[in-house]
């Protein structure tokens, strides 16, 4: 069961991953927006 719930995580931040690789050579005060644009993404798909 833990080992699903993991995989599941997992699929969920592979986009994650590939979007901080894309975003990782940008000025860093780009970098810091969209970074926090992406943890309330992430916090309102947890609440759903």
């Amino acid at each position: 069961m833990k080992q699903m719930r993991q995989s599941i995580l997992f699929t969920k931040l592979k986009p994650w991953i590939l979007l901080i690789q894309v975003i990782m050579p940008l000025r860093m005060t780009q970098r810091q927006f969209l970074f926090l644009g992406m943890i309330q993404m992430f916090h309102l798909q947890q609440h759903q």
